[in-house]
C-alpha cells in the first residue's frame, strides 16, 4: 500500500509539473473580453482568454504585441518560447535584434500586471516596438516614451522569460488575429481540486487498513 501511495505522490507531482511546462506545438486560441480601458480610441490589454492545449483549457492574460491585426475569437496558433523566435509574426522585421525587441514587449507586458493603472500607456510602448508609426498615434503619451525607454535600457535573454510563450497566429494574412504573449499555464482550479480529492481518498484506506 505504500508503495501505491508513494506512486500517487509521484504521479500528482508529474501531473502538476507538465501543466505547469510549455504547450504544445500548435494551440487553440479564444479571445474573451478586453479588461474595458481605452486609450486613443483602442482597447488596450492585458487581455483576457483561453488556450485549448491537447483538450486541456487554460484561462490566460493575453498581451496583444501587435496593433495592425485585429481580435479574433477563436483561432490556431503556432506557440515559441524565447529560445526559438524564428516563425514569430516579427522575426524577419527584427532580424539579429529579435531576442532584444521580443525581451522588451515581453517586459513590459509584465510591467502592465505590475501597474494596472499604466497598463493603457504600457500598451502602446509595446505597440511602438513593431509599429514605431504607433508614436504619432493620440494614444502613444509621454508615459508610454518613458517605458519604452526603460524597456530599451535592458538586455534580455531567454532565460528571463523562461513563464512566458508567445502564441503567433498560423495565419499569415494581413486579416490573421494580433500575435500574443501569455504566461506558461497552470492547472485548472477543478483539476487541483480533483487530484487533491483522489489522493485525500487514497490516503483514507490507506489509514483504514493499517487500523
Amino acid at each position: 500500500m505504500r508503495r501505491i501511495l508513494k506512486t500517487a505522490v509521484v504521479t500528482a507531482i508529474l501531473f502538476i509539473g507538465a501543466t505547469a511546462a510549455a504547450f504544445a506545438n500548435e494551440v487553440s486560441v479564444t479571445f474573451v473580453s478586453a479588461n474595458g480601458h481605452v486609450q486613443g480610441g483602442y482597447a488596450t490589454g492585458p487581455y483576457h482568454g483561453y488556450i485549448v492545449d491537447d483538450g486541456h483549457k487554460y484561462n490566460t492574460d493575453l498581451f496583444c504585441d501587435d496593433i495592425m491585426h485585429s481580435w479574433g475569437t477563436t483561432w490556431d496558433a503556432s506557440v515559441y518560447s524565447f529560445d526559438n523566435l524564428t516563425g514569430t509574426r516579427f522575426y524577419s522585421l527584427f532580424g539579429s535584434n529579435a531576442m532584444q525587441d521580443y525581451g522588451e514587449m515581453a517586459w513590459l507586458s509584465e510591467q502592465m500586471l505590475k501597474y494596472p493603472d499604466q497598463a493603457g500607456d504600457i500598451q502602446f510602448a509595446i505597440w511602438s516596438i513593431p509599429h514605431p508609426a504607433v508614436i504619432g498615434w493620440d494614444g502613444y503619451t509621454a508615459v508610454s516614451a518613458s517605458w519604452r525607454a526603460l524597456a530599451a535600457e535592458r538586455t534580455y535573454t531567454p532565460e528571463m522569460f523562461r513563464n512566458l510563450e508567445i502564441l503567433t497566429p498560423l495565419d499569415p494574412s494581413v486579416h490573421s488575429p494580433q500575435e500574443m504573449i501569455i504566461p506558461q499555464p497552470t492547472p485548472e482550479p477543478t483539476s487541483l481540486i480533483l487530484l487533491g480529492t483522489g489522493l485525500l481518498s487514497l490516503g483514507a484506506v490507506v489509514r483504514k487498513r493499517r487500523a
